[in-house]
């Protein structure tokens, strides 16, 4: 438990587990197991599970293009610009359905689910969706790595598990919108915490990327005793 008390390791864990937080709470599974039933209930003109196939589709070739690019554009650009457009599609798709409840005449916008829900998943599987497993294979120290690394992916898993779970819940507690909504405030935090907390780890090495998480901080200066010892040690 020692490894784990070092401020690269304290941090690393933090970072990884915000990340997954933020993959889970910006409403990426309650987009893609509730596709249809989104669909269903903006009164698209589409099939439902029409739009559902061209959601995955969309995935697909999003997750292949970010594997092309994340080592040219680096992991914290994606990350960011990920979480920015993600959040403005929860805000749009949210809008839509408060317009919807609140009886305005949505019929020439019911567009907007599909496209914006195409765009989160293209955005999501550029940025959000890969690279927080990507990231927490890099942030961790050599001792802890093992060990981090299945934390951090139990708790992506239990927070996946609150959000599926408790969806339905939520919209009928709050009203679909208000779901939404709540998901753009967790996209709103996440842009923050891309900003200021996750590090750049493209093209740097683990010892580079230790540094930047605080290495340097758990280096104990030798005492006025010790110094006194090396220094009388030399005559």
């Amino acid at each position: 438990m020692e490894a784990f008390q070092t401020t690269p390791a304290k941090r690393g864990l933090f970072i990884g587990l915000g990340v997954m937080l933020l993959q889970q709470f910006s409403g990426c599974n309650a987009v893609i197991f509730y596709a249809t039933y989104i669909f269903k209930e903006s009164g698209s003109a589409m099939e439902p599970n029409m739009s559902t196939i061209i959601v995955g589709i969309m995935s697909v070739i999003a997750t292949y293009v970010s594997t092309l690019i994340v080592d040219r554009l680096g992991r914290k650009i994606l990350l960011l610009s990920s979480i920015i457009v993600m959040g403005i599609c929860t805000l749009f798709i949210g809008g839509f359905f408060f317009m919807k409840a609140n009886e305005y005449d949505v019929s020439s916008i019911g567009f907007i689910p599909l496209v914006s829900m195409c765009v989160f998943i293209v955005l999501f599987s550029l940025g959000f969706g890969p690279i927080p497993w990507m990231l927490i294979g890099e942030i961790f120290p050599a001792q802890i790595k093992g060990t981090a690394c299945s934390i951090a992916c139990m708790a992506n898993w239990f927070f996946a598990f609150i959000v599926t779970k408790f969806f339905s819940s939520l919209v009928s507690a709050i009203h679909i919108y208000n779901t939404f909504w709540l998901f753009t405030f967790f996209s709103v935090a996440g842009t923050f915490f891309v900003i200021c907390i996750v590090p750049e780890t493209k093209g740097k090495t683990m010892d580079e990327i230790q540094e930047i998480l605080g290495a340097g901080n758990d280096l104990t200066p030798p005492t006025h005793a010790n110094a006194s010892i090396d220094t009388k040690g030399k005559y």
